[in-house]
């Protein structure tokens, strides 16, 4: 909990989360350990794709603006560099004291569209469980320094990219309401 009053003073906590995350800490068999509420991040590619070559440029929790997407675009070409634009799903990491509270959770996430949720690993101590949507995407707007996606292009993107967000955050707010009904019949 230190950590995420930590992350919450700085910034660094998704806001779209603050609900859910709430209503999770507050049951006494669960907590969480890690979180997104979903994005799309740009990121920059110098020759094969590895960690020391890969940078991220841009990201966006909401939506994505053309123009600032564009601007990315323009600053590299012709520099040999590629771009990558990703969406990337929410993913909620909750540990639970037990299995019949990690089973509830996994069903109340895969009922609410985190059709990619499941228990990843079990100690003695805890159940690991891992919310996840399945929606993911990964476009290169530029390619070795040579933009392969028009402007026309590039609004359309944007609007699907805005759709997908919405549609994940949706997400989010159904899953808050069924462990909201799952607390209510205790």
């Amino acid at each position: 909990m230190a950590r995420l009053a930590r992350d919450k003073s700085l910034g660094y906590f998704d806001e779209e989360l603050d609900g859910l995350i709430s209503l999770i800490n507050s049951h006494p068999l669960m907590y969480t350990t890690s979180c997104c509420s979903g994005r799309v991040s740009l990121v920059k590619v110098l020759g094969g794709w590895t960690k020391s070559n890969a940078r991220v440029v841009g990201k966006w929790h909401g939506e994505v603006k053309v123009e600032e997407l564009t601007k990315h675009v323009k600053k590299d070409l012709g520099e040999g560099f590629s771009l990558w634009l990703l969406l990337q799903p929410p993913i909620i990491h909750v540990a639970c004291k037990d299995l019949s509270t990690a089973q509830m959770l996994v069903s109340k996430a895969r009922n609410s569209g985190f059709k990619e949720t499941g228990i990843f690993t079990v100690k003695s101590s805890h159940i690991m469980v891992d919310i996840k949507s399945s929606e993911k995407m990964g476009v290169p707007i530029v390619l070795d320094g040579e933009a392969i996606l028009s402007m026309e292009k590039a609004v359309k993107l944007c609007e699907h990219l805005n759709a997908l967000l919405k549609n994940l955050k949706l997400k989010i707010r159904r899953l808050e309401e069924a462990l909201k009904q799952e607390n209510s019949l205790k």
